[in-house]
């Protein structure tokens, strides 16, 4: 049986680089296709914990899927990231309830590993010495959605 993966993004914007690239095509639930001999799905949730949570409880309702993967757009809480960097957390963190989700380890080329730590947030968080407590904790990065879709997702 082939291994289903999914891919989770919040904004159409976030998925379209995505959907071309691997040729998606539009279905009843998001979108479709196939990376090599394996089954993709694809969905877009809306903006923030709730809207990701139900898009994924649909997702994974209606399709086994084994590997889902967030994808989408991050804001580094500190200024030497620069923008279009690859974040691949080793955990997400909850902000609002301090729940962790540890990632399965994704391997990507180039060298790119799992470190580090994202916050999720339904709130913008702009204090800058809110930023400093998350940055000295070990957090890279801050998002709306990919504690929801992790609490969800297959172990």
């Amino acid at each position: 049986m082939a291994v289903v993966i999914a891919f989770v993004c919040a904004m159409p914007m976030e998925l379209r680089p995505l959907r071309r690239r691997l040729r998606l095509h539009k279905t009843g639930l998001g979108y479709a296709g196939r990376v090599g001999d394996r089954p993709v799905v694809a969905v877009v949730t809306g903006m923030g914990t709730s809207l990701a949570h139900a898009a994924t409880v649909r997702l994974l309702d209606a399709v086994d899927v084994d590997w889902v993967i967030v994808v989408g757009i991050a804001g580094a809480i500190e200024n030497q990231t620069p923008i279009g960097t690859l974040v691949l957390p080793q955990l997400v963190i909850n902000g609002t309830d301090g729940s962790e989700h540890r990632a399965t380890p994704l391997r990507v080329g180039n060298g790119h590993s799992a470190h580090g730590k994202l916050w999720t947030s339904d709130e913008l968080l702009l204090d800058p010495a809110l930023h400093a407590d998350l940055r000295a904790d070990g957090v890279l990065a801050l998002d709306m959605e990919t504690a929801a879709v992790a609490k969800w997702s297959p172990a």
